[in-house]
This record gives structure tokens, sequence and C-alpha cells, in this order.
């Protein structure tokens, strides 16, 4: 079945459209809009609406993110439970993160010449966001038929504020807001699930390893598969750690072990030899300490142990996830450094003196 998507731009959008409708999942309708009254018409029937910021050439003088705004906002005469992207020139997107950030409006944003060089990612992606809003909608709010798990399950693993969050107001009357919960603080987030970089840390096991597709067909039953599963591969962080431990042989704990100790029971458990043990951060006169990796660097995604790492503090966390962290190496980066706490900061400094004071001694 192909969905319904109307795109709202003022300027030609012949690529674009050619790029939706490619692989017959999308039947697209562009507009260019005279009023936002018309906008409650056009969008009946719709499954997703894509829209760019900047209206320019159209009568109307409404831009994008009011469109969004009024179909967003509950008392609207147009309001509508309905996925949105945004579609523009790079820098309208960030003029909108600038005017807009009060505002959470839409459910993705991407530059017009990076969905074009990468189209097919981003169908997949719009298929996910249209499909979850549907379960959302057809379950109730149901979290179980959600994220596709058993009330056992939800109730072993799931942490109760969860459930208790998405049963407030805010979240049972508005699918955008519901979607969005799930999207940013459980998929995108470290905690309840785990993406592949943390899995491979947690395994101790290289991504680059022959026998690493056939130790993740192993763990198949462990993996997330609920809303948006279809284009972010995830993991259930508790039932990883489980696994583990009622399958060795000592029964132990992986976070107390080595990269090569997890491995090498790792090797026993599934009979595939083909793995090869992930390694400390070395470079130049600095070596990282542990290698009993339980997180990745933000920046260089390599795999380090806490100890080995400087904590990033960007948002506020819910108490189910995890904070993010910095490497040693990845501490130069323009986008993370200015998050790094100032008692980590200074930690970094003192290490930069002491690993000069060495070069200098030799």
């Amino acid at each position: 079945m192909a969905y319904k998507l109307l795109y709202i731009e003022d300027e030609d959008s012949s690529s674009i459209v050619a790029n939706l409708e490619k692989n017959g999942n999308f039947i697209v309708e562009t507009w260019s809009p005279d009023s936002l009254e018309e906008l409650g018409g056009k969008i009946k029937g719709m499954d997703l609406l894509i829209m760019d910021f900047r209206l320019t050439h159209s009568k109307t003088i409404v831009d994008g993110p009011a469109f969004a705004q009024a179909l967003r906002t509950k008392n609207s005469t147009i309001h509508m439970n309905i996925p949105m992207f945004l579609f523009s020139v790079e820098n309208n997107i960030t003029d909108y993160y600038k005017d807009y950030t009060s505002q959470d409006l839409f459910d993705f944003s991407v530059p017009k010449g990076e969905y074009l060089l990468h189209s097919d990612k981003y169908n997949d992606r719009i298929i996910s966001v249209i499909e979850g809003y549907k379960c959302i909608i057809e379950s109730k709010n149901d979290l179980k038929l959600i994220l596709d798990i058993s009330e056992d399950f939800k109730n072993d693993n799931l942490d109760y504020r969860i459930e208790f969050s998405l049963s407030k107001k805010l979240f049972s009357e508005d699918v955008y807001a519901f979607s969005s919960f799930i999207h940013h603080n459980i998929i995108r987030s470290v905690g309840v699930l785990i993406g592949p970089d943390m899995l491979s840390a947690r395994l101790g096991v290289s991504q680059e390893s022959d026998d690493w597709p056939e130790l993740l067909s192993k763990l198949e039953n462990i993996k997330y598969t609920g809303i948006f599963s279809k284009v972010y591969d995830r993991w259930w962080a508790d039932s990883i750690s489980e696994w583990f431990k009622s399958l060795d042989e000592q029964k132990r704990s992986l976070r107390r072990l080595t990269a090569e100790d997890r491995v090498t029971s790792i090797k026993k458990i599934t009979g595939l030899q083909k793995l090869i043990p992930l390694e400390k951060i070395q470079k130049s006169n600095y070596s990282a300490i542990s290698s009993k990796f339980w997180t990745i660097c933000k920046e260089t995604k390599m795999p380090i142990d806490y100890i080995d790492g400087y904590e990033l503090y960007d948002r506020d966390l819910f108490v189910w996830q995890e904070p993010e962290y910095i490497s040693f190496l990845g501490k130069s980066s323009k986008r993370y450094s200015k998050y790094i706490k100032p008692n980590d900061q200074q930690k970094i400094a003192a290490l930069e003196t002491k690993l000069k004071e060495d070069v200098g001694n030799k």
C-alpha cells in the first residue's frame, strides 16, 4: 500500500518528488499554498506532511512552521495528529531551530541536498514515522503493543516511570508528543536500549570480526522490534547482560570482565571462533586504562570504560537514561567539548600536562 504525502512547496519540487515516488511506497501531491485556511481541506486523507521552511514565492505570507503550528495546536480549527517532515535548504533549517527553539513541531528535518543524496534512508524513516503514528493511534497508547513486548517483560525490564510519564495528559492526547518521547528518550538515548556501537562495546567484540553478523543473529530474540525498529537497530540492554550471565560457565557479569575475557566466554557460548576482542584506545604516548568497556566516546564512537571517559552534560536525563561520555581523543570536538563538566576539564588539562612532561623526559 502506498502512503499519501502532501508536499507544501512553492518552488520546483520535481527531483524531490521523483525520489519519494521511485519505489512505489508514496503517492505525493504537491501544493503551493494560498492561505492557512485551505490546509485543513488539503490534509484530509494524507498520511504525512512535508513542507519547506520559507515559502517565498507563495501567495501566503505564512511560512512552513506556521502551518505546522496550526496543525499541532489542539484548539486550532485544523488540528490533526499527522507526522510532519521539514525539507529545506540547510541555512533555513538552521534558522528554524534559532527562531522556534521553544516549539517542537516536526518529527524530522533534513536539508534537501542531504535528502537527495540519501533518499532511500530518509524514505525508510518516513515510513517508520507513519507506521509509528498508526500504531500509537490504533493501540490507544498501549505501551506493550507500541514497543512490541509482553506484560511480563514490561514489568521486569521497563522502568515503571516510562509508562507513568506517558500516561500524563500531554502524551495521552497528542500522538506527536507520544511518538517524540519514544523516539528521543528511549530509541535515541542510552539506557533501556543500546545501538550497535554500544552493543559491541559491552560484548567486547569488534564489529570488524568475521563472525559479527552471526553473533547478531544469535541475539535476534533480544532485539527491539517496536516502532522505529526498521530504521534503528537496537537491543534491550538488560537482556544482553542477562543473556551472557545465564550462559557463561562461571555466571559472571559482563561489566566486571575485560574485552578479552568476554570474547573468550562468548566464543564458548556461541561456538563462533572468528570474534576479535576490542582494544583500548592508544595514540602516541596516551593509553586508556581499562578494557572493561561499557560505553562509547560520543565523538569517535570508540569503546571506553567509564574510567577513561569524561561525562557530557548537555541536557537533563530521565532516571532510566545513562550519561554520554567523550574520550581523551575526542576531547577537542567542537561539537561536544563545551559539554564537558568543569571538573573533568581540569582532569583533561592535568593529563595533557603529564603527557607533555613524559615526552620531554624521554
